[in-house]
């Protein structure tokens, strides 16, 4: 009889990928065989041949939090835009979020947070949505839309927990004073962000009752 056809054998790509990433994570994980040098090094040759991101991710983590012993944000930002360019979201996102911060290490550039964190907008993969609603409402970085920051905000009330968004929420529907309606709906959005501990609704509630004196039922 025929000799059986060959076994299929693993991707000469996929397979040594798999195999140095994996082994880095563990290498990375808190153990007696804990070693960020040798994770290093894997996930340098890892990401020499990856197509998703992840290898760049964990280095961009490595030098942004000093697991080697030192933080190093120029070597943390190059890797993170590495895995950014093959669309891998969560590089994206700190990206974004550097960019918007800016610390140590990395200038604040508004351009480039809009930049990346509407790629991940685009993408349906955003979840830092009060930033780039900040963005858009004030026009850094790209044309101010304060219907597109509203939607934002609106999305980021329903998860973010320090009332940021509810806040900037409140402010939208107190300058747009259409109706009493508007006027409620700002107070509420401030007062919620007061019971989330935020200080500058606090105060922006105070100023809101007080250009309000006489002019709308107070009954908060």
């Amino acid at each position: 009889p025929p000799p059986p056809p060959p076994r299929p054998t693993p991707s000469t790509t996929l397979f040594p990928y798999t195999t140095l990433f994996r082994s880095a994570r563990l290498y990375l994980r808190p153990s007696d065989e804990q070693d960020t040098v040798r994770a290093e090094k894997l996930l340098r040759e890892a990401a020499g041949i990856e197509t998703d991101g992840q290898a760049s991710l964990a280095l961009g983590n490595i030098y942004r939090d000093g697991l080697n012993g030192e933080i190093d944000m120029k070597q943390a930002v190059s890797w993170y835009e590495k895995g950014a360019s093959q669309g891998n979201p969560e590089c994206m996102e700190i990206l974004g979020c550097l960019y918007f911060q800016g610390e140590e290490g990395v200038d604040r550039d508004y351009a480039k947070a809009f930049e990346w964190l509407n790629r991940c907008e685009e993408a349906g993969s955003l979840q830092s949505a009060s930033k780039l609603g900040y963005l858009y409402m004030k026009g850094e970085g790209c044309t101010a839309d304060e219907n597109k920051a509203k939607e934002l905000f609106e999305r980021a009330a329903q998860t973010e927990c320090d009332g940021y968004a509810l806040y900037e929420l409140g402010f939208i529907y107190e300058r747009k004073n259409e109706s009493p309606e508007d006027l409620e709906r700002a107070a509420q959005c401030y007062q919620k962000a007061i019971e989330m501990g935020n200080e500058s609704a606090s105060r922006r509630f105070s100023h809101f009752k007080k250009g309000l004196f006489g002019r709308w039922k107070i009954t908060y």
